[in-house]
């Protein structure tokens, strides 16, 4: 049998009120009982929860709080109010959480906070409050609950809350290919994928499983991960894939495939390959005498057919740094830069570095010797006809040149001879700088040839045994196919150490010329 309930008193009323709910209680239920009958049955207050026992007209009463003490009508402590918050609910897997049990301020005593039925921690109460943290908690529901103590005043009281925590959150997947751009067919490239947990591992799990790697959508390669540091896994491909891939941009993916504990992931990264060109540097001329400008030439030519052509610039350089600005390629893909070589006597080792463009890697040339040598310069070389006697089978044909020689020699000594070089009839062997015997004028020396002296030399070569050829004596003689040649060397004997010169600008060790000369009387 039972009673409806009368309002139960409320939480921070003492005992006594508590008596006067049951003592009123039992006299209502007097006319059920008729005096005499029993009755049992739960009491639920804020207080907590009790046993009611009533026989006849007589009561008793035990009511137990959440901390399991019993409390009697005499007991005056009230009953306290008490609250528990989360740092942050829901939280993460694994993550750190602050739980804080607030009483009321002049509460003394011990809090105990219990997670699923586990203690772990007991914190005395100060201030009113009391916290303590809790960590590792996997994914769903957990009951925390915070039971206070209870002292002189206050009687024990617990709560709780539900902490909600999160599934793991899915790695965070970061692709690279190096180097990038690459150069097809000589750089070596390698994908990494680094995975990295986004919870705390542990209590996280470690991170398992592969990384496949997809080349604009076609699969490369599958690697297994294995541990770099921290929270972060490293899958790295084994083959240079670098020789499959025409030159443009490609699309690399990695995509981590997941493991029990953790949902797939993945990321990309853009891959440029370019080509290589072909680069070549020359110089003309070269050799070059002190004074003199030359022309440096870079060349920039395709790998193979079927490939852009080349644009962009070039950047020349020698062994004391870069020489003037990048020069652009014409369409032909070649580059030109006049260079001065001094007034030295010297070599400079000359590279051009190709800068690149869209389609092509930046490439630089080997290294080429422009070579400044101490020489000789001879000027034109304009003829005339010396005929001693009409009809002489031996005669003589004069040529007269400027010669050029810098101001620091000071013994330059010219021979001469036929097609063989070897001396032919009489050779001439002449001392060609002031001082000498020979026949030297000096003339004007040009602005662009400071620190060298001009001589106009006049030379008469015999024309004994020189492939000569006589016809009709009335009207004309002429030399036919006539061949000689000239030397410059450092001996008046014409031995010693052939001096180079250079003759319509290039670099020559003599001068050989087949000349046909016609007089017409």
């Amino acid at each position: 049998m039972s009673a409806e309930l009368l309002e139960p008193p409320k939480a921070g009323e003492d005992c006594r009120s508590l008596h006067r709910y049951v003592t009123e209680l039992v006299e209502r239920t007097n006319a059920l009982l008729n005096m005499s009958g029993t009755y049992e049955g739960r009491v639920r207050s804020a207080m907590g929860m009790g046993h009611l026992r009533i026989v006849g007209q007589a009561a008793e009463l035990r009511v137990f709080t959440h901390g399991g003490d019993s409390l009697d009508s005499s007991d005056n402590r009230i009953m306290p109010t008490v609250t528990l918050v989360s740092s942050h609910n829901p939280s993460n897997f694994g993550e750190t959480v602050t739980f804080t049990c607030f009483v009321p301020a002049d509460a003394t005593g011990t809090v105990t906070f219990i997670a699923d039925g586990v203690t772990f921690g007991v914190v005395t109460v100060s201030g009113g409050v009391a916290v303590a943290q809790l960590s590792g908690m996997g994914s769903g529901t957990h009951v925390i609950t915070a039971a206070y103590s209870g002292d002189y005043r206050y009687f024990p009281a617990s709560v709780q809350l539900l902490q909600q925590v999160n599934a793991l959150r899915p790695p965070v997947v970061q692709v690279a290919a190096q180097p990038n751009p690459a150069v097809k067919g000589i750089d070596f490239v390698v994908f990494l994928a680094n995975v990295i947990g986004q919870d705390p591992i542990p209590p996280a799990p470690q991170i398992t499983g592969d990384v496949a790697f997809y080349i604009d959508n076609s699969l490369f390669e599958s690697e297994p991960l294995s541990f770099l540091s921290g929270q972060t896994w490293r899958a790295t491909t084994a083959d240079n894939p670098i020789n499959y891939l025409d030159f443009g941009d490609h699309q690399i993916l990695a995509r981590y495939e997941g493991d029990q504990n953790y949902d797939p992931a993945w990321d990309t990264v853009t891959l440029r390959v370019l080509l290589a060109p072909n680069v070549v540097v020359t110089a003309s001329p070269n050799p070059v005498p002190p004074g003199f400008d030359t022309t440096l030439v870079c060349t920039v030519s395709r790998p193979y057919g079927n490939t852009p052509q080349p644009t962009g610039q070039v950047q020349f350089s020698d062994q004391n740094g870069n020489i003037g600005s990048p020069v652009d390629l014409d369409q032909n893909g070649v580059a030109r830069l006049t260079f001065s070589a001094g007034n030295t006597p010297t070599v400079f080792h000359i590279t051009g570095k190709y800068l690149g463009d869209d389609n092509y890697a930046p490439t630089q040339s080997a290294t080429f010797d422009l070579q400044v040598v101490d020489a000789l310069v001879v000027g034109p070389l304009p003829s005339e006809i010396d005929v001693a006697t009409l009809c002489q089978q031996t005669g003589s044909f004069a040529v007269w040149f400027d010669l050029y020689a810098p101001a620091t020699r000071t013994n330059v000594y010219l021979y001469s001879g036929d097609q063989y070089g070897s001396p032919n009839g009489t050779t001439i062997v002449d001392i060609l700088l002031p001082g000498g015997t020979g026949q030297t004028t000096l003339v004007a020396t040009p602005s662009s040839m400071q620190g060298w002296i001009a001589i106009n030399r006049f030379l008469r070569v015999y024309t004994q045994k020189v492939d000569t050829a006589v016809s009709s004596c009335t009207n004309q003689f002429v030399f036919g196919s006539g061949r000689w040649r000239i030397q410059f060397r450092d001996d008046p004997n014409g031995g010693g150490n052939i001096i180079p010169f250079f003759y319509n600008g290039q670099q020559v060790n003599f001068l050989d010329t087949r000349i046909t000369y016609e007089l017409q009387l």
